[in-house]
């Protein structure tokens, strides 16, 4: 019984931090984060393409952090003022500005991202990318899975 319940206490906590490290984007999901297409069988990619867009995932990615960390200890601070006793409404503003300007820079990255990935794939295989992605429902429109998290029309650009 007493190995039992440990088993099954130590699944609970297993359990709640694997999804809070889901939530941070830990495991390379988010919305600033680019999935890797290269694993995406259906794409029939080349070993060059393959390796030109694990280098430029790569490179995305490492380009990102820098934001992604400014972006978090932002709202960290966002979060601090905002649990105040008396909130200062003028201090709030200042760092949600802040986070808006690194999330613009960050979907500026992302857009840089898509464009050099799409510039790597054929005609075909951007055909493969979309239909997967609608599949997956990264996009607009009614019927996404992550629809509560998003908020209605507006676009996933984890890619």
């Amino acid at each position: 019984m007493m190995t039992m319940g440990a088993v099954a206490l130590v699944a609970i906590m297993t359990v709640s931090s694997t999804a809070q490290m889901r939530i941070r984007g830990d495991y390379g999901r988010g919305h600033y984060n680019a999935l890797d297409i290269t694993r995406l069988s259906d794409l029939n990619l080349t070993t060059a393409q393959i390796k030109q867009l694990s280098a430029l995932r790569d490179d995305h990615l490492q380009n990102i952090q820098p934001l992604r960390d400014s972006m978090y200890n932002k709202s960290i601070e966002l979060k601090g003022l905002w649990l105040e006793k008396s909130p200062d409404h003028n201090k709030i503003a200042e760092p949600q500005k802040e986070i808006q300007i690194l999330r613009d820079k960050m979907f500026e990255k992302i857009a840089d991202y898509r464009r050099a990935t799409q510039s790597i794939l054929t005609a075909q295989q951007q055909t493969t990318l979309e239909a997967y992605q609608a599949k997956r429902g990264y996009g607009f429109g009614s019927g996404r899975r992550d629809q509560g998290s998003m908020g209605r029309g507006m676009e996933r650009k984890d890619f």
